[in-house]
């Protein structure tokens, strides 16, 4: 398949996750929901072993998508955040609503069952997030580590030879490394394959420790962000050409 074939297929799948994000919000069943995940990481891990490097900057996300990307997408402890982060939200609001109405009322209102409270997540669920937070961190690490290393090794090894090379010399240099050069692409691919599986692993995980109306409610806080993120640079991108 020719580069720009593959990569109008690549731009077709990610548009295509996109919609799925937003009809899934309407529709929010978890099990369904990561069933589409995973599909979706199969299907990109397809397309990354022919053209990985350009999922690092893909250009059919917008500046503001990839401003925030780690390695291909996002980084895989932001969920976690966004757990906690939900937990600490809920938590404030249900404290402000002790002091305002009473023990009582505060009481009555988390029992009807009309608000999904991640606030009231127990003890043994706190601990087997804190125990993932931790785990999820060291593996970030570890890749990163990875990446900075295969960033180093194209400029010590064929880009440091040739620019030692006088510049009538460069096209012969050029030749070889190609080798070198298809190698790195194929550690790419590989590094990027490993952070998405974190990023599936992380979000099973989750969804393993909470119960399932928090699964539903932390599933769909996190398909918002990211259908308002993709929102928001894209009404930057207007705004910004409008200006110049």
């Amino acid at each position: 398949m020719e580069a720009s074939g593959l990569r109008e297929e690549e731009q077709c799948l990610y548009e295509e996750w996109m919609n799925t994000q937003q009809r899934e919000l309407n529709d929010l069943q978890k099990e369904k929901i990561m069933s589409n995940f995973e599909d979706y990481v199969e299907k990109r891990s397809q397309m990354i072993r022919k053209d990985a490097t350009i999922y690092f900057a893909p250009p059919w996300c917008n500046p503001k998508e990839n401003s925030i990307m780690w390695i291909g997408g996002c980084r895989p402890s932001s969920y976690i955040r966004l757990l906690y982060a939900l937990c600490g939200l809920d938590l404030e609001s249900r404290l402000e609503e002790f002091f305002m109405k009473g023990e009582s009322s505060s009481s009555n209102s988390s029992s009807t069952g009309g608000t999904i409270n991640l606030g009231e997540l127990s003890a043994q669920q706190m601990n087997l997030i804190d125990k993932l937070h931790r785990n999820t961190i060291k593996e970030e690490r570890n890749l990163q580590e990875k990446y900075a290393s295969l960033q180093e090794d194209i400029l010590d090894q064929p880009f440091a030879r040739i620019a030692k090379v006088p510049e009538r010399d460069c096209e012969s240099k050029s030749m070889e490394t190609a080798e070198p050069l298809g190698k790195h692409e194929q550690a790419m691919a590989s590094l990027l394959l490993e952070a998405d599986m974190l990023r599936l692993n992380t979000n099973k995980e989750i969804i393993s420790i909470l119960n399932p109306v928090q699964a539903v409610n932390f599933l769909a806080a996190g398909k918002k962000i990211r259908i308002c993120l993709r929102e928001w640079g894209a009404m930057y991108d207007r705004h910004h050409s409008c200006d110049e």
